[in-house]
Formats: structure tokens, C-alpha cells, sequence
């Protein structure tokens, strides 16, 4: 009963990050769908197959939502080095498949969880040299290009470039719903990308899609709450909260990871 719950929140959250809040708080809906799983039994990789059709799914959801407010600048900059960061994701996929499970699914609990606690602890870190207020930050093309690739790397392993670009977009200081419609617009273009390589990685089943398919409703009521929420809630607090639950249940996987690697090896 717990491994459902867990996953259910997990996809509710999807529609409720993507629609309420763009990237950077939907980090723990990895960590929270894998410790789900992990009760149910399934494998990582399983798991991270179902995710990203409901991924998709908030993806249209919010774009639709926020499609007349959204840089197309900072989209345009961000998609050359996240393509290459999907090809290279896509290839590495692929290659991990035809290793022992156990090493490569602990090789995805070190990359979810090691990016859990570190892109959470910059962060905090950020915040505590600005008091509180991120300086503005102004981004050179060959800064976006290399956030871009490490974002479509980390997006196609793990589903975990929402606290990159998020890192990258909100020192920024866009307008909030910018804000949101750009996460919106990019992370539809990004995701979508990301499917050629899980089908050639042999990720989808029709078990795994059907799962997806069934979970789907959560993340439209998601989608829902977000705007709700955003409307009622600021995102400081929605924020903190988010952060802190994405930085305990990382070090959960980082170390769940550790423990795979050291018996597969």
C-alpha cells in the first residue's frame, strides 16, 4: 500500500510542478516514485519508463496553460546542448542495459540521489551568500549551451535537470509565469526527445506504458492543484518545503545506490 501511495503522489506532483511552479520543485518526484517502486518491486529502470509518459503529459498540460507567456531567447539557447546531452543520455541508456542489472540500477541511484542532495545543498548555499535574494544573473550563450547539455544528460538518466535549469532560469528574475511557461515549453521539447532513446533502450513495455496510462488522471488533477495552489501559497514556502523533502529522500537513493554498487561490483 505505501509503494502505490508513493507513486501516486508521485505522479499527482508531476501535474502540479509542471503546471503550478515550472522546474526545480518537481526534483523530488523522482526519489519519491523510485521508493515507491522499491516497495513494489519493480526495477529502477521500469520505473523510470513509466515517469516519463506522465512527464509528457504535464509537459502538454502546462504548455497549453502557459502558451502565450514564455522567452523563446532562452528556450532557443538552451536546446542546442540539451539535444546533445539526450543523444549522449540515450547512447549511455542503451549501453547500461546490456550490463548487470545491478550495477546499472545502482548507477541511476547514485546519479538521482548525488544530484538530490547537491543541487539542493547549491541552493541553500546561493541563498545563504544572498540573504535571501539570488543576485541577478545574466548567462553567457556558452554557459546556457553547457547547462543545456548537462540538463539533457541528467533529464535522460533520471529525469533530474528541473533543479538545473531552475538553477540557471530563476537568477534570472523572469516574471513568474515566464518563468513557468519557459520550464513549460522547454521541458515538452526536451521530454519528448528523450523517447526515441528509452525505445531503443528496450525501456517501454505494454506493462509500463499501461502504468503510466493509469496514473495519467493525477497528473491532469496535479495540473489542476498547481494552478490552484500557486494562486494561494507563495513559492518560498511551497519551495522549502519541496527542497527539504528532495534533499532527505535523495540521500535515501545516494545511499541505497552505494549499497547496489558495492554488491554488484
Amino acid at each position: 500500500m505505501t509503494g502505490w501511495l508513493l507513486v501516486m503522489l508521485g505522479a499527482l506532483m508531476v501535474g502540479i510542478t509542471k503546471s503550478g511552479f515550472g522546474s526545480g520543485a518537481g526534483l523530488m518526484i523522482v526519489p519519491i516514485t523510485l521508493l515507491g517502486t522499491h516497495y513494489l518491486g519493480w526495477e529502477n529502470k521500469t520505473a523510470l519508463a513509466m515517469i516519463l509518459p506522465l512527464l509528457c503529459f504535464g509537459d502538454i498540460l502546462a504548455a497549453w496553460q502557459h502558451r502565450r507567456e514564455f522567452d523563446k531567447r532562452m528556450v532557443g539557447r538552451l536546446l542546442p546542448g540539451s539535444i546533445v546531452g539526450v543523444i549522449i543520455g540515450s547512447l549511455l541508456l542503451r549501453w547500461f542495459n546490456h550490463q548487470r542489472q545491478q550495477v546499472a540500477e545502482a548507477m541511476v541511484n547514485l546519479d538521482v540521489g548525488f544530484e538530490s542532495v547537491v543541487l539542493v545543498g547549491l541552493h541553500w548555499y546561493r541563498l545563504w551568500r544572498a540573504r535571501g535574494q539570488l543576485p541577478l544573473f545574466v548567462p553567457t550563450f556558452v554557459r546556457t549551451s553547457v547547462v543545456g547539455m548537462f540538463a539533457g544528460l541528467s533529464s535522460t538518466m533520471a529525469h533530474a535537470a528541473g533543479p538545473i535549469i531552475a538553477l540557471h532560469l530563476l537568477p534570472q528574475r523572469m516574471n513568474r509565469r515566464v518563468y513557468v511557461g519557459t520550464c513549460a515549453i522547454y521541458f515538452l521539447i526536451v521530454n519528448s526527445t528523450k523517447l526515441p532513446g528509452y525505445f531503443a533502450a528496450s525501456m517501454f513495455t505494454g506493462d509500463v506504458l499501461l502504468s503510466a496510462l493509469k496514473f495519467s488522471p493525477l497528473v491532469l488533477l496535479g495540473a489542476l492543484l498547481g494552478v490552484w495552489i500557486n494562486k494561494r501559497i507563495s513559492d518560498q514556502l511551497f519551495s522549502a518545503v519541496v527542497y527539504a523533502l528532495a534533499f532527505g529522500t535523495g540521500w535515501y537513493i545516494l545511499f541505497k545506490g552505494i549499497r547496489q554498487l558495492s554488491v554488484g561490483l
